[in-house]
């Protein structure tokens, strides 16, 4: 319920503020971006940090819930547990890494790789419902 808000959020920064950002200050022919702006980039990178972790905390908590129920196999639910504590690891790496450290945390919080586990397990629970 925390991450939800901080998604729209950070999907708020990108999909609007930077393009306004862009819009605004282009690379050349300006006197530079002003300073705030530096912070809020940085700000936002916090947020997107805390709300990835946390999908990814609340996906391995379903997993193991999944596996108490007996819904699904236990292994399959041990492999979704450990690709979202993979996902924590990758996203809570610094991104100024060398390569391919850097591009596996890029990857580690697109939207679609973050969703991708609950995704998959609601496929499986899916296929299985009787």
């Amino acid at each position: 319920m925390i991450a939800l808000p901080l998604f729209v959020a950070n999907m708020i920064y990108w999909g609007f503020f930077l393009t306004e950002v862009f819009y605004r200050y282009p690379s050349h022919g300006t006197a530079g971006k002003p300073g705030w702006l530096q912070n809020v980039s940085v700000s936002f990178t916090v947020v997107r940090s805390i709300e990835v972790t946390l999908i990814y905390l609340a996906t391995a908590a379903f997993a193991y819930a999944v596996k108490k129920s007996g819904k699904l196999k236990p292994t399959a639910c041990t492999i979704y547990a450990l690709f979202c504590i993979l996902g924590i690891l990758l996203n809570l790496l610094p991104g100024n890494l060398p390569e391919p450290l850097a591009t596996a945390n890029y990857v580690s919080y697109i939207p679609a790789i973050t969703l991708l586990m609950p995704y998959l397990m609601a496929v499986n629970l899916l296929r299985n419902a009787k």
